[in-house]
């Protein structure tokens, strides 16, 4: 309804914020709902395998989105009523699907299982000669749902380190789906229908990573794998914040030196070379969220997996608001390439200190 509407009447910029913040508001709700469900019809020894899954077709999805459908539509079409048209069917197109589902039959009972922390007890509760009086009402049952999420992660260290490991992939996304337009246009010298198309090797490294990592997700210990997908994804990120002076350093060896002669059109070695780093920076994001996401899944009850799913996206939202708009200030002020340098460099840090916690 929200694609049609601004159909029918465009506006300006204004109207374009307003459709984006209705899309955005929506989209937590999916979220949410795919988080409770998941583990809910998949079985423990599954939930690696099927994340992974999850994952690679909604991330192949999105690539396909930004670096086909957009540049491709307005390119052809020269005119964004018509994407928004496809975006309206593609949306009715998941709620038809999304009802097909129907009713579902749980995988797993959490009545008794071992490995769920003891809950906390009720601020409410008094204490009285050393002995906490349960008389009091549990604060469970009055809490907001994003309390009762958050207390839940809090509860289990392995579950809140997992939950932070997501926020932090999540929100480095958002900040960089806002600097890639300009860093297209100003460290690739490239329009951006053209330059969009760079992005799309990120597609096999997802795949790739996606199938990797549910294998690795129950033979390597969490804290290792996604030490290791966050170390290989901020490095990346890095390198390819400076693919130019990168590429011009290669050329000077003689076996790079053909990157000096990478020149169709506007397309050049330091835009190939950006082709080559989002291979494998891809293969990291997969391995980080798989290993994260089935940690949630696998640890948190049942009955508040969707609170939990829905106070992790909100911690992303939150945590990516402030710093989305200041980047792209920054990235205006003194270039994006040192904002992608220090975006690389502060998620390594807020890392390790999650994973020294």
């Amino acid at each position: 309804a929200v694609c049609i509407a601004f159909i029918v009447e465009p506006g300006g910029a204004g109207t374009l914020y307003v459709v984006a913040v209705l899309l955005a508001v929506c989209a937590p709700f999916v979220s949410a709902a795919e988080g409770a469900i998941l583990p809910a019809i998949v079985t423990r020894g599954e939930l690696a395998r099927a994340n992974a899954i999850g994952q690679a077709v909604g991330g192949a999805a999105q690539i396909v989105g930004f670096a086909l459908l957009t540049p491709v539509a307005l390119r052809v079409f020269e005119r964004a009523d018509v994407l928004f048209g496809i975006v309206a069917a593609l949306f009715v197109l998941a709620a038809v699907e999304a009802i097909r589902i129907g009713p579902v039959a749980r995988t797993r009972d959490d009545e008794g299982d071992a490995f769920l922390p003891e809950p906390e007890p009720s601020p409410a509760a008094r204490v009285v000669g050393g002995v906490a009086d349960e008389s009091a009402p549990a604060s469970v049952e009055s809490a907001s749902w994003w309390q009762t999420g958050w207390r839940a992660m809090r509860r289990d260290p392995i579950v809140f380190k997992a939950a932070v490991e997501l926020t932090l992939i999540t929100m480095m996304l958002i900040i960089l789906g806002g600097l890639v337009p300009t860093y297209i246009r100003d460290v690739l010298g490239l329009p951006f229908e053209i330059g969009a198309l760079v992005f799309t090797p990120a597609a096999l490294g997802v795949i790739v990573g996606l199938r990797i990592a549910g294998f690795l997700a129950h033979r390597v210990p969490h804290g290792l794998l996604s030490s290791v997908g966050f170390a290989i994804f901020t490095g990346l990120l890095l390198a390819l914040a400076f693919v130019n002076e990168e590429a011009s350093f290669l050329a000077g060896y003689g076996a790079f030196a053909w990157l000096n002669d990478v020149h169709l059109g506007d397309f050049d070695g330091g835009a190939l070379l950006a082709m080559v780093i989002v291979l494998p920076l891809g293969f990291a994001y997969a391995i980080v969220g798989v290993a994260a996401q089935t940690v949630l899944n696998d640890r948190v009850p049942l009955a508040l997996q969707g609170r939990v799913v829905a106070t992790q996206g909100a911690m992303a939202a939150l945590a990516a608001s402030l710093p989305v708009l200041g980047a792209g200030a920054l990235g205006d002020w003194v270039g994006v390439q040192p904002v992608m340098a220090i975006l690389a460099v502060s998620i390594a840090a807020a890392t390790v200190v999650n994973l020294r916690s």
